[in-house]
């Protein structure tokens, strides 16, 4: 067993992972260099969200096309184009001098890239047997995982010690490196002469694009209280069943045969539930380190740090216990050290400890990487290999749509939350409350009244938004109880 390492299919799989890694990581990455990126290129919060929005959108469009194209052009091809196209577009966004370029090398990224991580797993599905997978499974789950917790870690550091363009250029060696391991070690798939459904693409493309629109401008524009954002949403919603529709009579980009497998379904909604509460509380935490624990950037990479590697210790052993234990078991335990983690965060206090800070970081390390694989080998168990490729694109997409989701869900709870906690914590600031006129007797004696005002200002404030997120990770506590005895709905899956 310890030989299938050092086996070529093994090393094109190592070079698949690393790609996928570059790929995922490149979701997160700009979210924390977006300040220094904003202020170089002259872009206010909303304009520059599109460096990052641009990006998830192409992804998401192309994500579940990899069947076809792999089947079309071969998969090895289509690989190898994707990574040469990704490793220029990382360099032209890393160059680029206005929001419009980068945003329109992003979109371009988010293409080039969308077709890795389904390709990968689709390779990794038809190479390696049942009982060889779980090893090769922990390894590619160690990029799904590890690239969204070590993008803030790594955009925290390079930003700060460099500049930023650096968080595209890092993404070229790993490209060059990935592009002739699959070059010469990688075998070419048979091409199939298929007849591809234009009009079923153009309203994929479309609809995921107003949905796209709606999740990210949403909360900026207070949801349906706008027109432009309701109108996203219906045109959104009426071109994806108009593609569904297509699919009906026959006509589709997509294999709608992939939807018959009770696993693989039950699996992309579970990651996609999953990927929602979880981004929905991780993405804000650097945000709560920088501005209510004033963490330099890259003083917030370093205390992120331990979340990516707890999971990557827990590579190490996934794949043994996944052998020796039943799947779904394994999944409630994980969901259930989530919970755990999740309780720890709303025990933070402003004076939080290090120490106590990082706990729940670990928990979580732990948990995504118990989480991702055994769902990942319950995905593809007794899965047919010709529709691997269709598959590994569905189940992606899903995960992302997940993630964005959750994004958006967190971004508007704490909008909301915070000026709930304001209202209440602004309510004790009178003259009549003796705790007010005793933190005001408090301050120094040398500043005027204005100036200690404006001290009890921002420390409400600060306060307010220490609450929202505590009232946030309590929210995602409960829909993760919620999915706790998911996985017994599974059938027993022997590996």
């Amino acid at each position: 067993m310890t030989s299938i390492w050092i086996e070529k299919r093994t090393i094109v799989a190592m070079a698949l992972s690393l790609l996928a890694l570059a790929q995922i990581l490149d979701v997160t990455i700009v979210g924390v260099a977006l300040t220094h990126i904003m202020g170089e290129i002259g872009a206010n919060t909303y304009e520059a969200s599109w460096i990052l929005t641009s990006y998830i959108i192409a992804a998401a469009i192309c994500m579940p096309l990899s069947g076809i194209v792999a089947k079309k052009f071969g998969r090895k091809r289509v690989i190898l184009v994707s990574c040469a196209g990704f490793a220029l577009c990382s360099i032209l966004c890393g160059i680029s001098t206005t929001l419009g370029w980068i945003v329109a090398f992003r979109f371009l990224q988010g293409i080039s890239g969308a077709f890795i991580p389904s390709l990968a797993q689709g390779y990794m599905v038809d190479n390696f047997s049942e009982s060889e997978r779980p090893g090769i499974m922990s390894m590619y789950g160690a990029a799904t995982v590890i690239g969204p917790i070590l993008g803030p870690i790594l955009g925290g550091v390079i930003t700060f010690h460099f500049d930023w363009p650096w968080i595209f250029y890092i993404n070229v060696p790993v490209c060059i490196v990935s592009f002739f391991i699959i070059l010469r070690q990688m075998k070419e798939t048979r091409k199939i002469n298929i007849s591809v459904d234009y009009i079923s693409f153009l309203f994929l493309a479309v609809g995921i694009t107003l949905i796209g629109v709606f999740l990210n401008a949403g909360n900026r524009y207070d949801w349906f209280d706008s027109r432009l954002i309701t109108i996203s949403l219906i045109c959104g919603a009426v071109f994806l069943a108009f593609f569904l529709w297509r699919a009906v009579i026959g006509k589709s980009v997509l294999d709608f045969r992939i939807f018959r497998h009770k696993n693989f379904v039950m699996s992309c909604l579970f990651k996609m539930v999953f990927a929602c509460l979880f981004y929905s509380l991780v993405s804000f935490l650097p945000l709560i380190l920088e501005n209510l624990y004033l963490y330099q950037i890259d003083t917030t990479g370093f205390v992120l740090a331990p979340r990516g590697i707890a999971a990557l210790l827990a590579m190490l052993i996934v794949a043994r216990i996944c052998k020796r234990f039943d799947l779904r078991y394994i999944l409630m335990c994980a969901i259930g050290v989530n919970i755990l983690a999740c309780y720890l965060y709303t025990c933070f206090t402003p004076n939080q400890s290090i120490t106590f800070l990082i706990l729940p970081l670990i928990m979580q390390g732990f948990a995504t990487t118990f989480f991702s694989v055994p769902l990942m080998l319950l995905a593809y168990y007794n899965f047919p290999k010709e529709l691997s490729n269709s598959a590994g694109g569905i189940y992606s997409f899903f995960k992302m749509l997940g993630a964005s989701i959750g994004t958006t869900i967190g971004a508007t709870l704490l909008t909301r939350l915070n000026q709930v906690n304001w209202n209440d914590l602004s309510k004790n600031i009178t003259p009549w409350s003796d705790v007010y006129r005793g933190w005001m007797q408090s301050l120094p004696k040398d500043i005027d009244f204005e100036t200690k005002f404006a001290i009890v200002a921002e420390t409400v404030h600060k306060s307010a938004g220490f609450l929202s997120y505590i009232d946030l990770s309590y929210y995602v506590m409960l829909g993760s109880i919620v999915l706790l005895f998911v996985p017994l709905l599974y059938k027993k899956c022997k590996l």
